[in-house]
């Protein structure tokens, strides 16, 4: 198995999620691509109104805004605005939505642990 994964634009694909709405989901780079791996990269596109629903995600997550803005409700309830080059870190299994509350899409880059 290889060591490097070079992904080109254009070469990511599109997949589906549970929880997830008015959106666009496109993997970068999975964990099996690399020897050893435990990292996957996607960019998820978010319409207007598009997001996820409250719930939590069992990979500890990074969340970084590309683009645009999403409104992050955190565990507590909590919502922040997050705007372009803002970024989160969440824990696994945490309670967490977002939802662009914004004109525009959202482009949000996501990092997920998988081990």
């Amino acid at each position: 198995m290889a060591n490097i994964k070079i992904t080109k634009k254009n070469e990511g694909y599109t997949y589906e999620a549970p929880g997830h709405f008015d959106c666009v989901l496109t993997r970068l780079h999975d964990a099996a691509d690399i020897s050893e791996g435990n990292i996957t990269v996607g960019l998820s596109r978010f319409m207007p109104g598009g997001g996820t629903n409250y719930g939590p995600v069992p990979l500890e997550s990074v969340y970084y805004i590309a683009e645009g803005q999403i409104l992050f409700k955190d565990d507590t309830g909590t919502e922040t605005l997050l705007t372009k080059g803002d970024s989160v870190h969440v824990g696994a299994n945490v309670q967490k939505s977002v939802v662009n509350n914004g004109t525009e899409d959202t482009l949000m880059l996501v990092i997920l642990k998988m081990k």
